[in-house]
């Protein structure tokens, strides 16, 4: 195998490598239980759930898998090179771990814009008189849909005798946003201790609607640095393809008019 050949190929296996780890290293920035250990396949389990895919780890690993083989087969049936066709699998590995990443944060959002809604459905709920339970059961109907399924998923296991707390960190355990976790703190802590919940819950609404103010902002800057960018990419682009192709005119439209040793003089003084 020639150097470059090997080359190529380490590099190909060094993005499968770090595609692996992209994977491997999602971790929760909250434990619910401090010291709790996740695996590969339940950190996995946890991403597909947030991205709101409706598959298993297995089945995944397995579309990844064949992606790779698709785009590693297609690339060396194309080019009949091997390394090409080790890059042609490894960016068929990355493209399904992309595609998984963009809708995880697509997902990711519309759960943060869903939980001041939340939080207003508990807090209506109890200051007319009912309980947690009741809550969870009426955001199950009426909240958005970011977090109806958590709901829903929460008011069965209550209707079948599963403790609250065990509830509440269930839940906790779907989803690593700080918001989320506090506002799953606040009924843990009136369930146990009781306290002044509305006012709890009144707080946290406007906190979560401020701060996905700021996100929005955020976003809306970044969005705008990038078309910037862009724009100023094209049109350096525009401009240095203009300026090679007027000095590529330059030698054609002189000798149309003058004598090739004018021509030379004039070309050279530009």
């Amino acid at each position: 195998m020639d150097p470059l050949t090997l080359v190529l190929a380490l590099m190909a296996a060094g993005g499968v490598f770090v595609a692996f780890l992209g994977v491997t290293a999602l971790r929760p920035r909250v434990s619910i239980e401090p010291g709790a250990k996740e695996s590969f396949m339940q950190r996995l389990e946890k991403l597909l759930y947030q991205a709101g895919w409706d598959v298993t780890p297995q089945e995944f690993l397995s579309m990844v898998f064949f992606s790779s083989l698709l785009g590693g087969i297609g690339v060396l049936a194309l080019s009949h090179s091997i390394p090409l066709g080790l890059m042609g699998g490894v960016l068929g590995a990355l493209a399904v771990l992309s595609r998984l990443e963009s809708k995880k944060e697509e997902a990711r959002l519309r759960f943060q814009l869903a939980l001041p809604e939340l939080a207003t459905i508990f807090y209506d709920v109890i200051a007319s008189g009912g309980d947690i339970t009741r809550a969870f059961s009426q955001a199950a109907i009426s909240a958005p849909e970011a977090v109806r399924r958590d709901m829903a998923d929460a008011t069965r296991m209550l209707q079948t005798g599963v403790p609250l707390e065990e509830v509440i960190r269930e839940l906790g355990k779907r989803h690593d946003d700080p918001d989320y976790w506090a506002f799953l703190d606040t009924l843990h802590t009136f369930f146990k201790e009781g306290g002044r919940i509305l006012t709890v819950l009144s707080t946290l609404e406007e906190t979560m609607r401020e701060r996905n103010n700021v996100r929005e902002r955020v976003r809306a800057e970044q969005q705008g640095l990038r078309n910037q960018a862009l724009l100023l990419a094209l049109s350096l682009r525009s401009a240095s393809s203009f300026s090679c192709s007027s000095f590529t005119a330059i030698p054609v439209f002189f000798s149309s008019r003058y004598d090739s040793g004018t021509a030379s003089f004039l070309l050279t003084a530009i």
